[in-house]
């Protein structure tokens, strides 16, 4: 019983280390070309100049 604990923590924590190693090379930020220039919670902001 105690094996297959140590087992099951060593692949999730494996599983982890792999996943943090994948996103470590993202991009950080946000792309501009998604941004917006108004408040998308209140629209109507988009419309005044």
């Amino acid at each position: 019983m105690r094996q297959a604990q140590v087992w099951t923590a060593t692949i999730i924590g494996g599983l982890l280390w792999l996943a943090s190693i994948g996103t470590s090379g993202a991009e950080q930020g946000f792309d501009e070309k998604y941004q917006r220039d108004f408040n998308i919670f209140n629209p109507i902001n988009q419309y005044q100049s």
